[in-house]
């Protein structure tokens, strides 16, 4: 008995769609789109491949075109663009289509085209996040990346690849679902975005600024001068870390390291409330906290508190990565820290109050970025199981 042959359909499809997808190399229905009009005064874009297109000016304070401007190509609104740069999120590029601008300056480097009237462009977008393409583009790549950092894929090779497609109608729905994840997931990055702002903002009303003794507000019932102390004073203990330890998946006590928790173990060091930074390297001065009966890697450099949470926030004001040492590797050295001398209320109360409001902004913004990860999580899900 004949076996049957393979279906070419997702594993997650809408009701009433049918009918096996379609392999289709891109020259079938795309058209190059280069050149210009002469217009120099329209946006000039970038592409990110984090974040898609960008306009020059707010990636890098400035248009870097400059007299290459001229032979950049005029992008309408619909419109896809190739950046065939090497990056570690996309080792074989980027697509993108132009959706917030109705026209833009891109650079010529990028393979820029169009769909026809019976494609969906942001559907094309979509495929190439789906990294399914890459098989096929890692077999054009002749001797890497160029100087410029761009992979050797030429315009006519990079659209003479196949991409499977469903009905007209099919990719319109696709498209609108995975709209929609892009719109949940803007709103959630935007209110991150804000509370961080907010935060921000926060420390500098609620810490003295420039050398003076009060902050720009107080909270009801608190008047006194703050007053300078050496962090050794408001500390149980301030050194690096010197556990002993085999690294396992599983355990009942954390192993901290520079930047965060990187395994466990059988047995502790230490208990209590630390902040925690890295001792040497590009993390040298960024914070974080952890509570409980932990050990502590050699490269971590801690503090051991009862008002944890108002020194991790003035310590976050103060930005720790000043003090760090080096003109290579950056270093922060314990015995510095316990000589830093940060500017404090004396009422314990107050104290308490900063650093418990800075803990709920925290908390808030933990709870959005949960969220998020969720989201992006879904849409992963999706562009896997909605696409062949």
């Amino acid at each position: 008995m004949m076996s049957k042959e393979k279906r070419r359909v997702p594993k997650l499809r809408f009701p009433g769609f049918t009918e096996d997808w379609e392999r289709r190399k891109l020259t079938s229905f795309t058209q190059r789109v280069k050149g210009n009009d002469g217009r120099m005064d329209l946006p000039t874009l970038t592409i990110s491949a984090s974040e898609g297109w960008l306009n020059q000016k707010d990636r890098f304070s400035a248009n870097i075109a400059g007299s290459e401007q001229k032979n950049y190509t005029l992008l309408r609104q619909g419109e896809l663009s190739y950046n065939h740069g090497n990056s570690k999120l996309a080792k074989y590029g980027v697509v993108y289509a132009l959706q917030e601008y109705k026209e833009a300056l891109v650079p010529r480097v990028y393979h820029s085209f169009k769909v026809d009237e019976s494609h969906d462009a942001l559907f094309v977008e979509y495929y190439f996040s789906t990294k399914r393409p890459d098989r096929e583009l890692r077999k054009l790549i002749s001797s890497g990346a160029r100087m410029d950092g761009l992979l050797n894929i030429g315009y006519d090779e990079f659209t003479n690849i196949s991409i499977s497609l469903p009905t007209f109608s099919e990719q319109k729905q696709i498209v609108a679902l995975l709209k929609v994840c892009d719109k949940n997931i803007t709103v959630h990055q935007r209110k991150i975005e804000h509370l961080n702002l907010k935060k921000k903002a926060l420390l500098q009303k609620l810490f003295p600024q420039n050398g003076e003794c009060y902050p720009e507000h107080r909270f009801p019932g608190f008047t006194d001068a703050w007053e300078q102390r050496e962090l050794s004073s408001l500390t149980k203990y301030i050194g690096t870390g010197k556990s002993r330890f085999v690294i396992k998946e599983y355990g009942e006590y954390a192993i901290l390291g520079s930047t965060n928790v990187i395994g466990y173990d059988d047995s502790y060091d230490y208990d209590g409330n630390f902040i925690l930074t890295a001792r040497v390297g590009a993390n040298a001065g960024q914070l974080y906290r952890y509570s409980g009966k932990v050990k502590i890697t050699d490269n971590t450099v801690f503090l051991m508190s009862d008002s944890s949470q108002f020194i991790y926030y003035s310590l976050s004001h103060f930005d720790l990565r000043r003090l760090s040492f080096g003109t290579g590797q950056p270093l922060v050295k314990s015995s510095e820290l316990q000589k830093l001398k940060l500017c404090v209320p004396v009422s314990k109360s107050e104290q308490e109050k900063i650093g418990e409001i800075f803990n709920n902004i925290d908390n808030i913004i933990t709870l959005h970025q949960r969220k998020l990860e969720h989201l992006q999580f879904q849409k992963k899900t999706l562009l896997q199981q909605l696409f062949i």
